[in-house]
């Protein structure tokens, strides 16, 4: 018998893994397979697998689909996009992007093949540059037209709303908050796993901060390692975990080996048991120079942990200075070192931001609302 329950196409052209898979991978694990088909749209990359791998354990039909938006509208795209929507069939496409104008061609697509819901979740919104007069206004129209295919969108937090409608042009109307959270059972306080300290080469008794995130410009190594020479002249034992992967690898450890001989900075890579790494941590610091609402400070949060993060975007929504946290200026490596040190010599400080920074997560960004708000969306006509 043919099943007569509705396709549902999650779609990312993602090349890595950061915040916006986990994301999708929460919609993946969470979505009602009663009510709903669900597939998934994706390039096939040695680092989407494990999106790839958990879509097929839970029986989510894959499409692999290997275009990803860089420059211009590529017709070609379009319209092998349109056939393979031609062919699914679905009732909804939610794509889940990690800046406004990707995927576009398979937005065009699910337009033009009459999709009867398109939804979209921006991860990351950044300020648009200038153009010549000329080209502003060709990109600019450009934009309204794709984002007036869209039949609903969500920013993941107030600031990235405020960049769609007034710099995109998305319209406000169909434009939806609904911030990203965490699942805040997973991620709770608990005991720092040594295990962890020992695989790092970390010594016990050492002061230990974290970065969490992409290896990439947007997330600020490099204002991190400006900011740890001041640190380690109050605090020469410090440590530093960088957990993450990405294209500045090679990079970051050629700086490494100029500024730490020591052997205090750790390249840890992609972690499974984040709780339990986060839980290790003395101190999570976060340099970003932009973020949409980043899942590492929430999740950082929620373990209560004590945190120095950059004034940016949905960290400055969520991290409420001296009282969950402390931020400073993005690309500021003096104030950053500042942070540290005052933070590291004040357990006590710590330790009292870390309870009201899980407060905040309990209850603001608990992810059961995420989901409910999200999958409410999908009953809209």
């Amino acid at each position: 018998m043919t099943d007569q329950r509705p396709f549902l196409l999650y779609v990312t052209d993602t090349e890595g893994l950061g915040g916006a898979e986990g994301y999708l991978r929460t919609l993946l694990l969470h979505v009602d397979q009663q009510c709903y088909r669900i597939g998934l749209m994706l390039p096939q990359r040695d680092a989407t697998r494990p999106l790839i791998e958990l879509a097929h354990a839970h029986g989510i039909k894959v499409v692999f689909f290997d275009a990803v938006h860089q420059d211009g509208l590529n017709l070609a795209v379009v319209i092998r996009a349109a056939a393979i929507l031609r062919w699914l069939r679905p009732v909804m496409v939610h794509f889940v992007l990690a800046a406004p104008r990707r995927c576009a061609e398979i937005v065009l697509a699910a337009w033009l093949t009459r999709v009867p819901q398109r939804l979209i979740t921006f991860q990351l919104v950044m300020p648009i540059p200038r153009f010549g007069l000329l080209a502003g206004w060709v990109r600019r129209l450009n934009r309204q037209l794709q984002f007036r295919t869209i039949t609903q969108g969500v920013a993941v937090s107030e600031g990235n709303r405020q960049l769609l409608i007034e710099q995109y042009g998305f319209p406000e109307k169909q434009l939806r908050l609904i911030p990203n959270s965490v699942d805040v059972q997973q991620f709770q306080p608990q005991s720092p796993a040594c295990n962890l300290r020992a695989l790092w080469h970390v010594p016990l008794d050492a002061p230990l901060i974290g970065v969490v995130g992409r290896l990439s410009y947007q997330k600020g190594h490099t204002v991190l390692f400006e900011a740890l020479p001041q640190l380690w002249k109050a605090f020469p034992n410090v440590h530093v975990v960088l957990v993450g992967d990405g294209e500045l690898r090679t990079q970051l450890q050629t700086q490494v080996v100029q500024i730490d001989t020591n052997n205090r900075i750790h390249f840890v890579g992609q972690q499974q048991d984040m709780s339990g790494v986060l839980a290790t941590l003395d101190l999570f610091v976060l340099p970003s120079r932009y973020e949409g609402l980043s899942f590492a400070v929430l999740e950082a949060m929620a373990t209560q942990r004590a945190i120095v993060a950059t004034a940016v975007d949905g960290t400055s929504e969520v991290i409420e200075d001296g009282r969950t946290g402390l931020l400073v200026p993005p690309n500021d490596a003096k104030a950053l070192a500042d942070a540290m040190i005052q933070l590291l010599g004040d357990t006590a400080t710590r330790h009292r931001m870390g309870l009201a920074a899980r407060e905040v997560v309990v209850a603001r960004f608990n992810q059961q609302q995420m989901l409910a708000h999200t999958f409410a969306l999908y009953n809209q006509q």
